[in-house]
């Protein structure tokens, strides 16, 4: 065929040519896997759709640039081969977006895929997976991993569509183990986030071990899917695979090498076991979660021990950034050589000193009570604080300077002046700050635990976040993202958070690959419902949830709770 490329020809292993989920089943497919053959748009022919696309998206937004990709016309020597497909095969077909961005997780389950298409309509097919460049969720995914839309490429790929009675995904873990989620009839729901299905997981020496069975189907399609993925990791290099079960075989419908996550990792904890906390660590834990480090620690943390309260932080216009912080950090100053009653350089290296000890691994050096030696803040001077650097964001985020109002505490106070005076987008800190682990013991040690199933190893800890499909409203940096399903549409939200903790859904979904090669701690099976501006620790390497009571520690300490 003129611009088609079949997966059995040398030019489909290519991944900047067909994307990295054609290429993966091509190379095993010429590596004797069993691959259904089939036929790829390459990732070339989508450039004119895509540019097409950004125009109306720079003109009238992403339902403009759906549209216009939606409604165009294929070449003609394309649409020739696509027609030749058609006739070619029996039945209807499966139509899959397969870019180079396949290779990285935090792009799994972006782009679409269209099941039992009709051969007439494969043109149409071929369009909407270019389309799905504009959606919300892959435009969201640009902004945060820095892809321009217009470097978009998706190539296509062709095969017969199968009724399984089976399917699911494969992972080889590192110490040998496969770990398998299955369900009945195909992967995609499962993938998708819409079905829990079954686990199971393949010993090294080959022993199935699995909590539930798949109806009428014996063990056998674990065993094959666990000797699958071995075999392709020892051939092809791929520890990852989607697979289906149908006419009691196994076919391979995705295979891929597990990405190395791209965040850093997750803080070190410090398990207490010895003694309790000190008096006031779950308002400090609250607070240090609501006005994070480096600012936090420079404007906040120094009064804030023998606060009793931390009032709901209301923003103050601010027409001028830089007098407004100059403000803020002289009222700070004051306000610690107050509670600490000393001059401010003495007050902040008792506060200092006060950190560490809580910071450290040494429970017996922690004061009995956080607000020992020290006075009360006055509460309008701590509103005006507070009120200042939020009237700073939301000044920052009106002129461009920062992507949300929130992340201004994510800032060190010469970052802030450097950005409020020369208006330059300043480094955004998006991983843990030295404040979490405390907050991770704070909450073990005062909050109620709830058992899940590990998905992401990590561990982390902030303010819950419910969110729903919609995703109406965006959480705050270091949210704790609560869901009921793991849909791929919520992957955005993960670039800034510091866990993940789904209802139902499988480990298998996609959004749980975005949370993996992010860095971000999950668990699946535990209900967050109800529980918005709790502080929670998400355990992702035991399946451990522990939330504290909202009321304590979001609705009277730490101001706003999300």
């Amino acid at each position: 065929m003129e611009r088609l490329i079949s997966l059995a020809e040398e030019p489909a292993r290519q991944p900047g040519s067909v994307g990295a989920k054609a290429a993966g089943l091509a190379r095993a497919l010429e590596a004797g896997f069993p691959v259904l053959g089939g036929w790829v748009v390459p990732c070339a022919e989508s450039a004119v759709a895509i540019r097409a696309g950004v125009e109306a998206l720079d003109r009238s937004g992403p339902s403009a640039a759906t549209l216009a990709i939606s409604d165009g016309r294929l070449d003609p020597a394309l649409d020739r081969d696509l027609g030749r497909v058609g006739s070619l095969l029996e039945g209807t077909l499966v139509v899959r977006s397969s870019t180079p961005l396949d290779e990285d997780g935090r792009w799994s389950g972006a782009f679409a895929t269209y099941h039992d298409v009709d051969p007439e309509h494969l043109p149409v097919g071929v369009r909407g997976c270019w389309a799905s460049a504009f959606t919300k969720d892959v435009i969201e995914r640009s902004v945060a991993a820095g892809v321009a839309p217009d470097a978009l490429r998706i190539g296509v790929l062709l095969q017969p569509w199968v009724r399984f009675d089976a399917g699911g995904t494969a992972r080889l873990e590192p110490d040998g183990r496969v770990s398998i989620a299955a369900t009945a009839a195909g992967p995609d729901t499962l993938v998708s986030g819409r079905r829990s299905g079954v686990l199971a997981e393949v010993s090294a020496d080959g022993t199935v071990h699995m909590g539930a069975g798949l109806d009428g189907l014996t063990p056998r399609w674990a065993i094959e899917a666990g000797r699958l993925v071995r075999d392709l990791a020892s051939t092809i290099d791929a520890d990852a695979i989607e697979w289906g079960w149908a006419d009691d075989g196994i076919l391979l419908l995705q295979a891929r090498r597990l990405p190395v996550p791209s965040a850093s990792p997750a803080p070190s904890i410090t398990t207490i076991t010895s003694r309790a906390m000190p008096q006031g660590a779950e308002r400090l834990a609250a607070t240090v979660r609501r006005y994070p480090a480096p600012l936090g620690d420079e404007l906040v943390i120094p009064w804030v021990y023998a606060a009793l309260d931390v009032p709901e932080a209301r923003a103050i216009p601010t027409p001028d950034p830089v007098a407004a912080l100059a403000e803020a950090r002289s009222l700070a100053d004051g306000l610690t050589g107050q509670v600490w009653r000393s001059p401010p350089h003495v007050a902040f290296r008792a506060a200092e000193a006060r950190a560490r000890s809580l910071l450290g691994a040494e429970p017996e050096a922690w004061p009995a009570s956080l607000s020992e030696r020290c006075d009360p803040p006055h509460p309008g001077t701590v509103r005006r604080i507070l009120g200042l650097v939020e009237g700073i964001g939301e000044a920052l985020e009106q002129t461009g300077v920062l992507p949300d109002a929130r992340l201004v505490w994510r800032l060190s106070v010469r970052e802030l002046e450097r950005a409020a005076r020369e208006g330059s987008r300043p480094p955004i800190r998006r991983g843990p700050d030295r404040w979490e682990p405390f907050v991770v013991d704070v909450v073990r040690w005062a909050g109620a635990a709830s058992e899940g199933t590990a998905v992401c190893p990590g561990i982390g800890a902030g303010i819950v976040s419910v969110v729903d499909g919609s995703v109406s409203a965006t959480p705050g940096p270091r949210a704790v993202l609560a869901v009921s399903q793991p849909l791929p549409q919520l992957a955005p939200l993960l670039w800034n958070s510091a866990g993940l903790v789904a209802a139902s859904g499988s480990p298998g979904a996609h959004l749980f690959e975005v949370a993996r090669s992010l860095g971000v701690p999950a668990v699946v099976g535990v209900h967050l419902a109800g529980l918005d501006g709790a502080l929670a620790t998400v355990d992702g390497c035991n399946g451990i949830v522990t939330v504290t009571d909202p009321a304590r520690s979001s609705t009277r300490i730490g101001g706003v709770g999300a």
